[in-house]
């Protein structure tokens, strides 16, 4: 509650509406006077960094109309985070733009007249939820993949800019190769430089920030509905087809490799438990994330009854932390057996 009411209350809409909402669908939130349309785009943040990298490999620029700029001969991490900050913007702008010439037909297309019947708002204004009869007309996009995208920043930070390792052109070879005899450079990246869910001062800032920049910089666009896009962390099954797509990634990550789910760590990085996995959420403010920032926990199978008493302190745990949403998943006998032929990418478990 404490995330969720304030997370919506920040956008502008009453605190007694904000305190209503309920499961929108898989995992996101809504008021019980707004319709929100979620769930139909997933920006893989990875890849989409990678693009960044590889402007010339990625035909999205061209298409979009966007002029990305090139990455080589920045002088520094901070000119280079800010120039993907900057291409992120401009690509969420553009998808913004292509949703709201749908929105535009969509009362054509699928006009909703039953479930406007059941809002007040719609009946007082004789108009379809479509047409943004509700009170409240929100839209988000999900990010999919930031654990992976922060690793993979933080990796070029540290072994690019802060000590000089590698230039940024034998990383990018690494990348477009999928690091091809290049394997203790892979597992330098993958184990060497600090990860997301790790204890680490420096990267713990650093996440804090890219959470911040990431919500903001995908929320405030206007839908044709009269509302607005707003910042959502979600993955349901996304993360798992998205990473067949996903080329290398500067944490040391192979092609076709597992990438983070939701606002959680990497699964391939190592000593994150129950324990730091919600200590890692402690200093991210969630309320910038209305459109919900799923966590997701591997829970074992049990042969007998589980104790309830585990899921209890978790949940408090989690509250205390200031997580926004947690998604429970049990770990069964055929995933235990695939993380046994490989541990690596199963270090969540």
């Amino acid at each position: 509650d404490d995330v969720l009411i304030e997370a919506h209350h920040k956008t502008g809409k009453e605190v007694c509406d904000c305190r209503l909402y309920l499961a929108g669908g898989c995992q996101e939130p809504v008021l019980s006077n707004e319709c929100n349309s979620r769930a139909f785009m997933y920006l893989n943040l990875p890849q989409f960094l990678n693009a960044v990298l590889f402007p010339d490999e990625f035909e999205l620029w061209e298409r979009e109309n966007i002029e990305p700029g090139k990455t080589d001969g920045v002088s520094d991490f901070t000119e280079l985070y800010d120039h993907v900050i900057y291409n992120f913007s401009r690509f969420m702008d553009a998808l913004a733009g292509h949703y709201r010439r749908f929105e535009q037909i969509w009362s054509e297309i699928n006009p909703m007249p039953l479930f406007s019947a059941t809002m007040k708002e719609c009946m007082d204004r004789k108009k379809d939820i479509t047409k943004g009869g509700a009170r409240y007309n929100s839209s988000s996009f999900s990010l999919v993949g930031i654990g992976t995208f922060i690793d993979s920043l933080f990796a070029i930070k540290k072994a690019v800019f802060d000590s000089g390792i590698f230039s940024m052109e034998e990383m990018k070879e690494c990348i477009r190769s999928d690091f091809k005899d290049r394997e203790e450079t892979r597992l330098y990246l993958l184990n060497k430089i600090p990860k997301y869910g790790q204890s680490d001062p420096e990267l713990e800032d650093f996440t804090v920030r890219v959470f911040h920049d990431l919500a903001e910089h995908s929320s405030g666009m206007p839908n044709a509905r009269g509302g607005y896009f707003e910042a959502s962390l979600f993955a349901f099954f996304f993360y798992d087809v998205l990473k067949d797509r996903t080329w290398a990634t500067a944490d040391g990550r192979h092609f076709g490799g597992r990438i983070s789910r939701g606002c959680n760590p990497c699964e391939t990085t190592q000593g994150v438990d129950i324990a730091s996995l919600l200590y890692s959420l402690k200093k991210i403010d969630f309320t910038d994330y209305p459109g919900v920032a799923v966590s997701y926990m591997e829970m074992p199978a049990a042969k007998t009854r589980c104790e309830e008493g585990i899921f209890a302190d978790i949940l408090r745990a989690f509250i205390h932390c200031g997580g926004c949403a947690l998604d429970f998943n049990v770990v069964d006998k055929e995933q235990l057996l695939r993380a046994k032929e490989d541990p690596e990418s199963y270090r969540n478990l």
